[in-house]
């Protein structure tokens, strides 16, 4: 019904509707909506509108209880879409959001950020807000002024904040969200194209057409629709050129012509992907690397393009006779690209690849995450990827701190995939003798729960324990009474091999090492002196555990850096500066191997479980009435502890080897040569276990 239709009969029925609403006449409400669904919804008659706003009070009777009433709720948010204006009708729309928001955490925010109560905002624009509030969620799309589509990656509520990736993620609290963003609305044809879920797109109607269909798609309406329009569909569904010839009406005279497509014209991962296939090398001009850059953009926060996306760009880093200019859009990418959200999304797609493209996809994410995201990433790959992966650590002069010694201590914690022992060992076997010393750190990959080609990596070690002589002297420390003991051991507590794997086993380290049956069979074997394990205060042992981590984190990176600019002068043979920093490569990697030996075999101790009679051990204090006069007192501690200012000896000290073992009573010569009686042992005071123990203080 339009405005020259309004009768006097129909104004004589609203008001009846109106009257009978006061008076709480549940049918009332749905004739008077009915009334309005007669009127075309973009205009409201002024005599109409003039009624309702003044009857409102009629109508919303109870702001408060308004939440409550469904029908009454409907009625409302239809006379706003029409327009129907007063701070009562502001009043009740807010009541509504309480309820029909009641799960967002905070509605006093919502309702502002929708304008709900501010009359300077126009009551249909509220009402636009609230519909696209409705379809503001996780994977929505949307489209900015400014930064064009964007796809939502996360809205927290508690917050108040959206983030979005454009060709950058953005965050907008949410007032700014509303004001600035048209919201697609889910499944319409705009959020399909921009989905991927539609993947094929041919222009059988008329550009005007095709151009309004995208604009419906939005709430509210966004304000550059033809930027908009263009975007959605160049490049990624035709080409520049096609998309000006449709929107002049020509199209339609070339849409039977087949046309042979190159990788400059590509209108999407697809075809630049099949068009390079069949090329040698290539070298984009700036045009042409930005229309390259547009199409990984469009595919990258696109689950269906994630194999496209990791192959296509492997095939141009293989093909690209510099890579610079790829470098410089990578890292565009790497934000809001899902092939590289996660560590397990990187290589689920990684496994895929074809062997030949797996180097220029590593590449292309060194570039992208950078050094220690990658080599975390590639130790969740198989066996077949650390080696093309050392290689491109290398090719960026990473060839020292690099996948090795980030596997070898992942390897030492326990948290490795069997591939990485397996490459460890044949790769870096007399770098790791100290790790492979321990049958622990083989063991515990072998029962790691495993799947896919990882499940090859784990029958190839355990085949390697079970038959590899050499291997299994390497876990036995090549042979030495406790190494063969910690092997015996770890065989037969760890539930990994069945009763006839484990007697097998068993019987090989006999054969290997026939001085073992006694310890094999688990005989009691006659009391024989040995070495005191080590030991040592948490201070020292924190100590040098700081020197590794020094050594590993920033002397090492740095040298790798001054090897690498060393080596740019050119001309290896005459170069100084190269082989001063190779020679302390080679301390560096000697000190670090030290120290990860000694820390392996040391056991930090705070000495409180030391039980002091009348024999000198580790953690006692003694007593010494040195010739008959003087009296010194020393605090014997570990193997690496030693404060002179303190008394603090370690046992491995001249005078701590003299002491240890001694009874009291009992006459020594000290190392000057002077005669000491052991007059009295007793516990370590405060100060001292302060000492030992740093972070107690």
């Amino acid at each position: 019904m339009t405005t020259m239709e309004i009768s006097e009969n129909y104004l004589c029925e609203l008001e009846e509707a109106i009257l009978a609403v006061a008076d709480n006449d549940g049918s009332a409400v749905e004739k008077l909506h009915a009334l309005l669904n007669a009127l075309d919804v973009s205009e409201m008659p002024a005599t109409v509108k003039s009624m309702i706003v003044e009857n409102l009070e009629m109508i919303i009777t109870d702001v408060a209880a308004i939440g409550n009433d469904a029908k009454r709720s409907e009625l409302v948010l239809a006379l706003a879409d029409r327009g129907v204006d007063k701070m009562l009708m502001r009043d009740a729309l807010a009541t509504i959001c309480r309820q029909t928001f009641s799960d967002y955490p905070d509605p006093a925010g919502l309702i502002r950020a929708l304008s709900i109560l501010d009359e300077e905002t126009n009551v249909k624009t509220v009402r636009d807000r609230w519909c696209a509030f409705q379809y503001l969620k996780k994977d929505a799309n949307v489209w900015h002024g400014s930064f064009g589509f964007g796809r939502v990656t996360e809205f927290d509520p508690f917050s108040n904040l959206i983030y979005i990736s454009f060709d950058r993620r953005q965050n907008f609290d949410l007032e700014q969200a509303m004001t600035a963003l048209a919201i697609a609305r889910p499944d319409s044809f705009a959020d399909l194209l921009l989905s991927g879920r539609k993947s094929h797109f041919v222009p059988t109607q008329t550009a005007a057409e095709i151009e309004c269909e995208i604009l419906d798609s939005f709430v509210p309406a966004m304000k550059e629709a033809k930027t908009a329009f263009e975007t959605i569909l160049v490049p990624r569904f035709m080409s520049k050129k096609d998309f000006d010839d449709w929107r002049r009406g020509d199209f339609g005279s070339r849409s039977g012509q087949k046309t042979e497509r190159t990788w400059q014209g590509s209108r999407g991962l697809e075809e630049l992907r099949d068009c390079l296939r069949s090329l040698d090398k290539i070298s984009p001009d700036d045009s042409e690397a930005q229309h390259l850059q547009r199409l990984f953009q469009f595919a990258a926060p696109k689950a269906t393009f994630r194999d496209v996306f990791a192959e296509t760009l492997s095939l141009l880093w293989g093909l690209s006779e510099q890579t610079a200019w790829l470098e410089a859009i990578i890292p565009t990418l790497a934000d809001y690209a899902l092939v590289w959200t996660t560590e397990e999304d990187f290589a689920a797609i990684t496994r895929k690849l074809r062997n030949k493209t797996v180097s220029g996809w590593l590449a292309a994410t060194v570039v992208a995450k950078g050094d220690d995201w990658f080599i975390s990433a590639v130790l969740g790959l198989p066996l077949r990827f650390y080696d093309p992966a050392e290689t491109v650590l290398k090719e960026f002069g990473r060839e020292f701190l690099g996948l090795f010694a980030f596997a070898h201590d992942k390897m030492k914690k326990g948290q490795v995939f069997p591939d990485t022992v397996l490459w460890l060992w044949r790769r870096y076997r007399e770098e790791t003798q100290v790790t492979f010393a321990n049958p622990k750190n083989v063991f515990r990959p072998l029962a790691r729960k495993v799947h896919g080609e990882h499940t090859k990596a784990r029958k190839d070690l355990l085949k390697l324990l079970m038959d590899d002589p050499d291997f299994q002297a390497a876990l036995m420390d090549g042979g030495s009474q406790e190494g063969i003991v910690r092997f015996v051991q770890t065989i037969k507590n760890e539930p990994l091999m069945n009763k006839g794997e484990r007697q097998s086993l068993l019987v090989k380290i006999v054969r290997l090492f026939p001085d073992a049956q006694d310890i094999v069979a688990d005989r009691k074997q006659e009391p024989t002196s040995k070495p005191m394990a080590k030991m040592s205060s948490f201070r020292s042992v924190q100590e040098r555990q700081r020197e590794l981590e020094e050594i590993i984190s920033t002397k090492i990176p740095a040298n790798s850096q001054a090897i690498a600019h060393a080596r740019s002068y050119g001309d290896l043979r005459e170069n100084s500066e190269y082989k001063a920093a190779k020679d302390e490569q080679r301390l560096l990697a000697a000190r670090r191997r030290d120290l990860e030996r000694d820390l392996n075999e040391i056991m930090p101790s705070d000495f409180s479980d030391i039980q002091i009679r009348d024999v000198v051990v580790p953690g006692c204090t003694v007593e010494l009435l040195v010739e008959g006069t003087d009296t010194e007192t020393y605090h014997i501690l570990g193997l690496w502890d030693s404060d002179p200012d303190q008394k603090i000896l370690s046992y491995e000290t001249p005078l701590g080897r003299i002491l240890m073992t001694r009874t009291i009573g009992e006459t020594v010569t000290m190392p000057q040569g002077r005669s000491a009686m052991i007059a009295e042992l007793r516990e370590l005071p405060d100060d001292i276990r302060q000492w030992v123990c740093p972070a107690a203080e």
